[in-house]
């Protein structure tokens, strides 16, 4: 399990393994273009900290560039309603991937995170942004948070079992 924590904001983000090797398998598929997805979870019950149990694919609507991904809407709106009715889990953010790249969001990733987190249709006022790269041939993530539209990096801890 990776785990991202913030320890000013007490904010705790952990992305289960099932959902990580998703992620890898995903950004392996796309090589040298950008692809991404949304985040699916939960919090747990005093709100401290979210669980990601999902990511999805780029939906078939997405526009996946070398240096750009716009994700697409098409299906998600079905699979959200049946995430939600089957495990009472729902969307948490954004994913996307940065082929042979720092992992580091763009002023673009963060300018549309916090679109998300201003616009009701999402429901979702404190959007999460994970971002996959690959730097010296070793994956990074980066994980931001958006609160009060302020973004927050959060810093990897080393893999624990929980």
């Amino acid at each position: 399990m990776k785990k991202f924590v913030d320890d000013i904001l007490h904010v705790k983000v952990l992305l289960e393994n099932k959902a990580y090797k998703q992620l890898l398998e995903f950004y392996n598929q796309s090589g040298d273009y950008e692809t991404g997805g949304i985040l699916v979870g939960y919090y747990d019950v005093n709100y401290n900290s979210a669980i990601i149990t999902q990511v999805t694919n780029a939906p078939k609507d997405s526009i996946c560039r070398r240096r750009s991904f716009r994700r697409g809407i098409s299906g998600l709106s079905k699979y959200l309603q049946a995430i939600w009715d089957n495990k009472n889990e729902y969307y948490l953010g954004e994913w996307h991937s940065h082929p042979h790249s720092s992992a580091v969001p763009s002023k673009v990733d963060i300018s549309q995170i916090k679109h998300i987190a201003n616009n009701p249709k999402f429901l979702c006022s404190e959007p999460l942004l994970l971002v996959i790269g690959e730097r010296y041939g070793k994956i990074e993530l980066q994980l931001i948070v958006v609160i009060d539209n302020k973004t927050y990096m959060l810093n990897s801890v080393a893999d624990e079992k929980l």
